[in-house]
This record gives C-alpha cells, structure tokens and sequence, in this order.
C-alpha cells in the first residue's frame, strides 16, 4: 500500500507476546475457580456465620421437612397478598395553534367520560371502607 508506515520490531515482539500473557492469565484464573469450587460452602452450621447471613436458596432441614413436625405446633401461612394494584394514566393534550389562535384538544379513549376515575378495585375498597367505619362516620344533616 502506499504512503504505509513499517511497523516497528518493538510493537510486533509486544503483540506477538500478548496472546501468551492472556493464556497463562486464563490459566491461573481456571485454577483459582477450581480451588473455590472444591471448598465446601459456608454458612451457619459450617462456620461461626450467624444464621441471618445464610443463603435463601439452602435447602431445607430434615426436619422442617418433615410433615409430622411441621404440623405440630406450626401454623399454616396466610393467604396470599393481593396483586399489585394497577395504574392506568392518560394524558390528553391541549396546543393552540400560534397563526389563528384556535385550541386543538385530543381526544381521550374510549370508556374515560370525566378527569379523574377509579377502577373497580377502588370502588370495592370505599365501599368496604363504608361498612367498616360505618358506625364511626358522623350522619349528614
């Protein structure tokens, strides 16, 4: 090619010494893998570790899984939490047009008749709420 520059002796020798330094790298580090591998896990009953820093993902004891001992004296879970609510927002857009004045307002879906609605979870929660406190809330007049 012309107008290319020759490569200096002392850059080839550093890239041709480069792939040795990465393999002899990759292998120390398959032997340290190796040697945590080969060590047993720790955790509370093989070290001095309180309980609390154990994985969550241990199996479980001999005992816990025992069916007679878990129902001896160990009460059911509860039930399960209700999904997370969900939060639906639209935003319609009102821009007025900078030559004639007029404002452009977009259209909101099909169902959204006011500013501000909630769904039937929140519904539910009010009138559960009315029920509760019913006898706590002050009569109008």
């Amino acid at each position: 090619m012309p107008g290319a520059q020759p490569v200096p002796a002392a850059q080839l020798a550093a890239r041709d010494t480069q792939p040795e330094a990465v393999q002899a790298r990759l292998a120390v580090l398959a032997e340290q893998i190796e040697d945590l591998r080969r060590q047993p896990g720790k955790d509370s009953s093989t070290s001095s570790k309180p309980p609390s820093s154990d994985s969550r993902t241990r199996s479980r004891s001999p005992v816990a899984a025992d069916p007679v001992r878990a129902e001896a004296g160990q009460a059911a879970p509860g039930p399960a939490p209700p999904p997370p609510t969900r939060v639906t927002e639209y935003q319609v857009v009102a821009k007025k047009c900078p030559a004639c004045g007029e404002t452009a307002t977009g259209a909101a879906p099909a169902g959204v008749t006011s500013l501000v609605q909630y769904g039937p979870e929140a519904h539910a929660l009010l009138r559960q709420a009315r029920v509760l406190y019913a006898d706590e809330t002050p009569a109008r007049g």
